[in-house]
């Protein structure tokens, strides 16, 4: 990590306020690594980073690149389910979860934020699925998950 410093509060097109941290991470450095606390959001500010899983076989799975204006990061449980890298010199913009939550919201928001995550969970998880997969058994997988009427 190269700098780190507070953007300080910043209203939202919503019309909330968040704290805004933001830091620079050289290239090749983990902006955060699976199974570590979920306790921010990210944006990408300047630069660019890529979030992978690293497979039983020692194979790296890319799940996305995320590019200027990307939000990344976003975890249905408490701690991160992929790593997350700097590809180039990357500056990064970081939201405390909490402070996404205002209280008179917060029910309205987690419930949201809750059926969001969840459904980009169930997409990667897909991904992961199908990368590991030769042509036979993804059809077979998507034959699995598919709904029935």
């Amino acid at each position: 990590m190269l700098a780190h410093n507070s953007t300080g509060d910043v209203l939202s097109r919503f019309g909330m306020r968040v704290s805004l941290d933001q830091s620079t991470f050289e290239r090749g450095n983990k902006i955060y690594s699976e199974n570590e606390p979920a306790e921010y959001v990210y944006q990408i500010k300047d630069g660019a980073a890529r979030t992978y899983k690293l497979l039983p076989d020692g194979r790296r799975h890319i799940g996305a690149f995320h590019l200027p204006g990307d939000i990344f990061g976003l975890e249905i449980h408490g701690e991160h389910r992929y790593t997350a890298e700097a590809i180039v010199d990357t500056t990064v913009r970081l939201i405390r979860r909490s402070s996404l939550t205002p209280a008179a919201d917060r029910t309205v928001v987690a419930n949201l934020l809750q059926m969001i995550t969840r459904d980009l969970q169930h997409a990667e998880d897909h991904m992961l699925l199908l990368g590991r997969k030769n042509a036979l058994e993804r059809v077979a997988a998507f034959l699995v998950d598919y709904p029935r009427s």
